[in-house]
């Protein structure tokens, strides 16, 4: 999976997630391209749905400053691991 195909799809869960409501209130569709960028860049280190979710909590609690539920973490996580299992020539999974 190349980068760009990986950043599109967690980028497309992260903005449905929209966890402070931003994008719903009129911020522009790059709103949490930092967010997804260090998420996608952490890619070749994670090894399930559960490294994703700790990985997405971490991002999010500290760029906003607030604890965002593991449990909200792990639906996303589990929908983006979902979607990568099913593109071939993933680069990151072995």
């Amino acid at each position: 999976m190349k980068n760009k195909t990986a950043f599109n799809i967690v980028q497309k869960h992260i903005n449905n997630w929209d966890c402070w409501g931003l994008l719903s209130g009129g911020a522009p569709l790059d709103e949490y391209k930092l967010e997804i960028t260090c998420i996608v860049n952490a890619l070749p280190q994670i090894k399930n749905h559960l490294d994703l979710a700790n990985k997405i909590k971490g991002v999010f609690d500290k760029a906003f400053g607030e604890e965002h539920s593991i449990e909200e973490c792990i639906k996303i996580s589990v929908a983006i691991w979902e979607e990568f299992m099913k593109e071939k020539n993933t680069i990151f999974f072995s």
